[in-house]
């Protein structure tokens, strides 16, 4: 027995009995490139010359004509991976050609199979997964009778992962309006209407809409709104599509009462799954087929069709006098407003036509509810209705032909909507033929919804039916074949296990929304005129597509899988920060010394004088950019431990941010420090330090922090009792012995003091140094690092100075006047009570070099409690609770609780003090002398030896 084996991208259609030939050339593919946490998936083609019956995964089956010729195909990936992936058989539906499509994802695990037969394979990789690259092998099994297994087959596929994650389609502010039929959904399963068993079903499909990124709750708050699409014409694979209302209406001693539970039920339901944005309430103006179908409401222009039961009589009736339907909405409103929903709620109409009609409706509509502020929604394929309409309509969609048509127009209806805090999405139904979603479109056209919204500056996507059915579904997909293709009625398949089975073409829908998420993230990264320029090539330019009446448009964009995915990952390549690896980290100096020193005229000695921050050991903590097969851009830190009299902080530095100056103007150090930041957060990284204060760093609030005096010493010629010398290696350990004796203090080890002795005093630019030791009958008493300016004169600035606060005015003094120095300044921490000199020349109260801000709240605050428990009663500290919610820094004691709203603001808290929130602790005592009592904490001049 022979058995082939074939890989396709997503895209891939496979058409049986293929009567129409309409053939789309595709290729197989041998390798693919995904995003961490994004959706995906390929198709695997089985073709062999006999019969088989074929089983899926690990497990064994047997089919029911016995051990005949069986195929057990499984995917070989790494134990890690295992979960991550799901093979499916694809189920073949028929079309109006009579012609087989590949298109449901079944949940069969087992096939029997006579001729070709597609595979779906689903992934998703974990965004914890560190490799470049993943192997896949698909394996075929072969058996016969009581024969072992044996290989027979075997197709890999290479999966280069990108070091990037994708928002999910629940969280991407993609609006996805997908109608929902519930009474079809029951009607299928045979339960009646609103039934245990009819909200079990419910459920189960609004759970799968929200995994899609569904956004609305749809309401039929009225019986048969659009006349069940006329299907009581249809004879051909018929069915019942009519909806019913979800609320149940009587009237009793002449009053109508309505039961609003299974409304109420219903938008639980919805809220539970996330799908929360909006309802929408259908049936109440609009409705379709009023001749034909007729109405029973008098008088009233619009067909209106509410079903009551008359309790008085014991009989079924219908609302005739429009006084009552005033009542009615009257209650509706009432009961929504009672629940805070009014505010979401917009009433919608399905492609009005006659502006006078829907303009006087609405005027009854606004004054039955009690002149409520209502809203209102318009599918429409006529937009000059919008135009001409002087209604508050909030949330417009227009269909694809509408679409190009206004195509000029669209920024300016967009900004008009947002005026009124409401959305422009688009839609396609049962024309045009192009970019659509039928059985027999392109399946990258499903895809491409995604792409398309992003190119028109739209907010979402409507489909007007999420899933009714023609009555043979599984035999023939055709129903209304001379007005609706086959698959327009449907995105998914009623399963057996009274779940929605997922189409391919619902999953490429999926795809595209996903694509729409990352093109939002590159317009914020690269800008969107940068983003646009790309995708044009690929969507066609916009003054070229064109509607030429008749329900047809003319645009020319490419079905080429491979064309978007490989500009997909182009875009994503040229923000994508990553760690270096080990081999690129020369090209990462060599671009450094280029920023830094090369172009400045320096030498190149970045490495050298930054030895813990440009080091082989920490190229995990060395992100960059790369583009054109180079790196363009680097942001660099390294995590450095901090004591706060005894208790240890984890604290990085960021330094030596730079871009290539070729390929400025990209936001590439930007990018690289918002990955960075995540990725200082799940290192456990407490507290950030930059070397810089531009905005690069501000906006991201990164304060600076007013905590140090700064103090002025001016030169003096004098005998001083004390010996001033230049370091040298023999008195390493006597000052390692001076610094250590500071409660706060970098951690230094042995290794790392001698190697910062060297590298923070390499001479560059004006600056040169002097490494001295202050000795006091021949012992070494203290220390100072000075750096010595030439800047027309030359001046001092002591970069680390341990020495007896009695000592420090005459030695500065001195070494001031022994290197000509005009002055010397150098900083000590508010707090710092021992370190402080007792005479100076000047005193000012000054910044910390740089910028700092707090990058995990609760862990920080769980790290210092020791340092807490110095100034506070311990029993205080056992009821103090330190969270973050909503990107709020809370303390809460017993009732006080202290909200900070801004990270500047605790930035400063907790190293300027209590000042910066004087009006958040107003009435919070306890909190108040809690905070004022550890704050500010001690901290370090961090631009001392430890500068990197």
């Amino acid at each position: 027995m022979k058995l082939k084996l074939d890989i396709y991208d997503s895209s891939f259609k496979h058409v049986k009995n293929n009567k129409t030939n309409k053939t789309i050339s595709y290729t197989t593919i041998s390798n693919l490139c995904v995003a961490k946490e994004e959706d995906f998936a390929f198709q695997v083609m089985l073709n062999s010359n006999e019969d088989f019956f074929c089983q899926l995964g690990d497990l064994n089956d047997i089919h029911y004509l016995g051990l005949n010729n069986k195929i057990r195909i499984e995917l070989e990936v790494e134990e890690s991976l295992k979960d991550s992936f799901k093979i499916s058989f694809i189920g073949y539906i028929q079309d109006d050609n009579k012609d087989y499509i590949g298109d449901q994802i079944l949940n069969q695990n087992y096939m029997y199979i006579e001729e070709e037969q597609l595979l779906w394979i689903d992934g998703k990789i974990p965004k914890t997964f560190n490799k470049d690259n993943i192997d896949i092998k698909l394996k075929a099994y072969y058996t016969k009778e009581y024969e072992k297994e044996k290989l027979i087959g075997e197709k890999s596929i290479k999966i280069e992962v990108l070091n990037y994650i994708v928002k999910s389609a629940k969280e991407s502010e993609f609006f996805l309006d997908l109608w929902q039929h519930p009474c079809n959904w029951a009607r299928y399963y045979e339960v009646p209407y609103y039934s245990e068993e009819h909200f079990y079903i419910i459920d189960n499909f609004l759970e799968k809409m929200s995994n899609l990124g569904q956004k609305v709750i749809d309401l039929i708050v009225t019986d048969y709104p659009w006349a069940g699409q006329r299907c009581y014409e249809v004879y051909e694979n018929a069915n019942n599509l009519f909806e019913m209302n979800i609320v149940k209406v009587f009237k009793k001693d002449r009053e109508l009462v309505c039961d609003f539970s299974n409304l109420d039920r219903y938008i639980d339901l919805c809220f539970k799954h996330n799908i929360n944005k909006e309802i929408n309430l259908f049936g109440i103006i609009g409705n379709w087929d009023a001749f034909k179908f007729g109405s029973p409401l008098k008088d009233y222009k619009d067909a209106i069709r509410i079903n009551y039961y008359n309790e008085d009589e014991k009989v079924f009736d219908y609302l005739e006098d429009k006084n009552d339907f005033a009542k009615y909405l009257k209650l509706l409103f009432d009961h929504l407003e009672s629940r805070n929903l009014l505010g979401i709620t917009k009433i919608i109409v399905d492609e009005p036509d006659n502006i006078e009609v829907f303009n006087e409706n609405v005027d009854f509509i606004k004054k039955s509810s009690g002149k409520k502020e209502l809203k209102f929604k318009c599918a429409i394929h006529h937009q000059e209705f919008f135009e001409k309409c002087n209604i508050n309509i909030e949330n417009l969609s227009l269909n694809t032909c509408e679409l190009i048509n206004n195509i000029d127009k669209l920024d300016e209806i967009k900004k008009e909507l947002e005026n009124k805090s409401g959305y422009l999405t688009w839609y396609s139904c049962c024309f045009p033929d192009k970019l659509n979603i039928f059985l027999e479109s392109p399946l990258i056209e499903s895809r491409l919804k995604g792409w398309f919204t992003y190119y028109f500056n739209l907010d979402g996507f409507l489909r007007w039916s999420y899933g009714i059915w023609p009555g043979d579904l599984f035999n023939n997909a055709t129903y209304k074949k001379d007005k609706w293709k086959a698959g327009d009625m449907f995105l998914v398949y009623p399963g057996k296990d009274m779940k929605p089975m997922d189409s391919i073409r619902c999953r490429n829908l999926l795809f595209g929304i996903q694509d729409f998420n990352i093109l939002k993230d590159m317009e914020d990264k690269l800008g969107k005129e940068e983003v646009y320029k790309e995708i044009e090539n690929l969507l066609g330019k916009k003054s070229e597509m064109k509607f030429l009446g008749e329900r047809k448009i003319k645009m020319n964009y490419s079905i080429s899988h491979e064309k978007y995915i490989k500009l997909r990952k182009n875009l994503i390549n040229r923000v994508n920060p990553r760690s270096a690896k080990p081999e690129e980290f020369e090209m990462v100096i060599s671009l450094i010394n280029k920023v830094f020193r090369d172009l400045r005229g320096h030498k190149p000695t970045m490495q050298q004088e930054f030895p813990l921050l440009l080091n082989k050991e920490n190229i995990e903590n060395m992100i960059v950019i790369s583009k054109d097969n180079k790196i363009v851009s680097a942001v660099n830190y390294v995590i450095q431990d901090i004591t706060v009299q005894g208790n240890n902080i984890k604290v990085a530095a960021i330094g030596a941010v730079c871009t290539d100056p070729d390929y400025e103007g990209n936001k590439y150090a930007s990018t690289a420090l918002d990955y960075v930041e995540d990725k200082m957060f799940k290192d456990r990284v407490d507290m950030v330090s930059i070397s810089g204060t531009r905005t690069l760093y501000t906006r991201r609030k990164c304060s600076l922090v007013k905590n140090f005096n700064k103090y002025i010493t001016y030169p003096k010629d004098k005998d001083i009792n004390l010996e001033i010398k230049e370091y040298d290696k023999s008195y390493l350990n006597e000052i390692i012995k001076i610094y250590n004796k500071n409660s706060t203090r970098f951690l230094r080890t042995k290794k790392q003091f001698e190697t910062l002795l060297e590298s923070a005093t390499i001479p560059w630019g004006n600056f040169t140094y002097k490494k001295l030791v202050v000795l006091r009958e021949n012992k070494v008493i203290g220390y100072i690092i000075l750096r010595i300016i030439d800047d027309e004169t030359l001046k001092g600035e002591i970069r680390e100075i341990y020495i007896d606060s009695k000592y420090n005015y005459e030695v500065v003094q001195y070494i001031a006047n022994k290197y000509n120095l005009e002055y010397v300044t150098q900083s000590v921490h508010i707090k710092d009570f021992i370190n402080q000199p007792n005479l100076f020349d000047e005193k000012e109260l000054s910044y910390l070099d740089g910028s700092i801000k707090i990058i995990n709240y609760e862990n920080i605050c769980k790290n210092l409690y020791g340092y807490f428990k110095q100034y506070v009663d311990t029993d205080f500290l056992n009821e103090i609770e330190f969270r973050t919610i909503d990107n709020k820094y809370i303390i809460k004691y017993k009732d006080e609780m202290l909200v900070i709203d801004d990270i500047d603001k605790l930035n400063k808290l907790f190293l300027e003090g209590s000042k910066v929130i004087e009006n958040e602790l107003k009435n919070l005592n306890n909190i108040n002398e809690f905070v004022n009592s550890v704050f500010p904490i001690n901290f370090v001049w961090t631009s001392n030896l430890n500068y990197q």
